[in-house]
């Protein structure tokens, strides 16, 4: 009866190098940032926040007089979403802060305006929160 052993195996250092070479991590793509912009948007209430007056501040002036969409420019809140948002973003902006209430019916809007907040953000800062590469 053999008591030995077997050897173990020895890493080859090509091999670990190649594999190492052929590392491709994960890249910031618009379906990935999406997701992870929506989830944000639904449960940080600094990305809420933060997200609320970005969006705002697209608003042209008279669309933030008036709290109404005025104009198809991409930009800016939903015709449906203008006077409860700029309302929030107004008292935000006085306060400092929203009801409990008025958070949670934010968590609810501010998802759909994930693709503004990617197009004003920072590409290598937003690939450095999701953990990938630009």
């Amino acid at each position: 009866m053999n008591d030995k052993l077997p050897a173990p195996e020895v890493e080859n250092p090509e091999t670990s190098v190649k594999s190492a070479l052929e590392y491709k991590p994960l890249t910031l793509t618009k379906v990935g940032a999406k997701e992870f912009i929506q989830r944000k948007l639904s449960t940080s209430e600094k990305w809420a926040y933060k997200a609320l007056l970005e969006v705002y501040a697209l608003q042209t002036v008279d669309e933030k007089e008036n709290a109404e969409t005025k104009y198809v420019n991409r930009v800016g809140f939903t015709g449906v979403d203008a006077k409860i948002l700029t309302s929030f973003a107004t008292q935000l902006r006085r306060r400092g802060f929203l009801t409990a209430k008025q958070l949670i019916i934010l968590y609810k809007k501010m998802p759909k305006y994930w693709e503004q907040i990617f197009n004003v953000s920072n590409k290598d800062k937003l690939s450095k929160l999701m953990g990938a590469s630009v």
